[in-house]
């Protein structure tokens, strides 16, 4: 079964800055993701970024993990969140499962 995670960075793609909480962030995905009746889980994250001159900075993100969605369906879910959010990115990363038990 395949399992899919998404990676909400909460960067406004204009200003560049968060420009709201996580919670507020939250409460706007749940809302979103809740009317398509599919179960998710959703967690808070940390990524540490590396700018252009060099320094790093901390943004937080919120994890959308499903398993067994379709992605047409999520990728819809995914487009909702970045135009309500008005996201800079969300990150897709799609696993099956079966690399961690390969070597067992």
């Amino acid at each position: 079964m395949t399992k899919f995670t998404l990676d909400i960075g909460l960067i406004d793609k204009i200003t560049r800055k968060q420009e709201m909480s996580l919670l507020e962030a939250r409460n706007i995905v749940e809302k979103i993701v809740s009317s398509y009746n599919h179960p998710y889980h959703i967690t808070k994250k940390k990524k540490v970024t590396t700018k252009k001159d060099g320094s790093n900075f901390e943004e937080d993100l919120l994890g959308l993990e499903y398993i067994g969605i379709k992605k047409e369906t999520l990728l819809e879910i995914l487009e909702s969140i970045k135009a309500s959010l008005n996201l800079e990115g969300i990150w897709l990363y799609e696993s099956t499962g079966e690399e961690n038990w390969e070597d067992c």
